[in-house]
């Protein structure tokens, strides 16, 4: 008799589908250290090519309100307004899971670089004159300002495109066009250094992508759920 493969239904993980989930945070954790290696090595030509103003021309004003909170809840409550028929079809939470998931991506992505500079606590290039240093951990605790690393604008930013990315694949090129353009301002003005949005676009993808798993997962639950309900007895 052959020996039977593990079965995934009924709840139980599959040995081989938590290899590979082992092997894919593995690798994504990998590629983010090369990725901000290779940041903080340009962190110093870039800020000696010179100081950009903020807010010059509308195509900065364009990608630095990407950064901000409200503008994915405008966006979310636009959504949700085009999604407001299908409630009495799919029921609330259905009809709008794309708009919450859109507004909580962003807005988590923000909290956590906020939370994360209050740990990593370096400085923002424009208060050290583009070395590294940083803040003592006695003093201002838990007052994020003038930390840099993360950005939490990059981070928000980069939350909604890749929460879009999952939502609308299609324009992919796009919401990867806004968060990039967003970490472009915050290089420019000195604000941040490449390595500290390089470490944005890596954390709200993880962020992005426990949101989404976390969906996909209740929508099979209540998929199994369904199906057992309408078997006959």
């Amino acid at each position: 008799m052959s020996e039977a493969k593990p079965q995934a239904a009924g709840g139980v993980r599959a040995p081989w589908s938590l290899r590979v989930r082992w092997l894919a945070l593995g690798g994504f954790v990998a590629l983010m250290v090369a990725a901000v290696a290779v940041g903080c090595l340009l962190d110093r030509p870039v800020f000696h090519l010179g100081r950009v103003r903020g807010d010059r021309s509308d195509l900065d004003r364009l990608f630095r309100v990407m950064g901000f909170v409200p503008t994915w809840l405008l966006a979310a409550g636009a959504w949700a307004m085009v999604r407001w028929r299908r409630v009495g079809e799919l029921g609330w939470l259905k009809a709008m899971n794309a708009p919450i998931l859109l507004v909580v991506s962003a807005g988590l992505s923000g909290a956590v670089a906020e939370g994360v500079k209050l740990m990593t606590r370096r400085l923002r290039p424009r208060e050290t004159g583009g070395v590294y240093e940083w803040r003592s951990l006695w003093e201002d605790p838990f007052n994020s300002g003038d930390l840099g690393c993360p950005s939490s604008h990059a981070m928000v930013a980069f939350g909604a495109a890749w929460m879009l990315c999952r939502l609308c694949p299609a324009a992919t090129p796009i919401w990867l066009l806004l968060g990039a353009g967003c970490a472009a301002t915050r290089v420019v003005t000195h604000a941040h250094f490449v390595s500290d949005v390089t470490v944005s676009a890596f954390l709200s993808f993880a962020v992005a992508g426990v949101l989404w798993n976390w969906h996909r997962y209740n929508e099979s639950r209540e998929a199994v759920r369904t199906e057992a309900v309408d078997q006959p007895d």
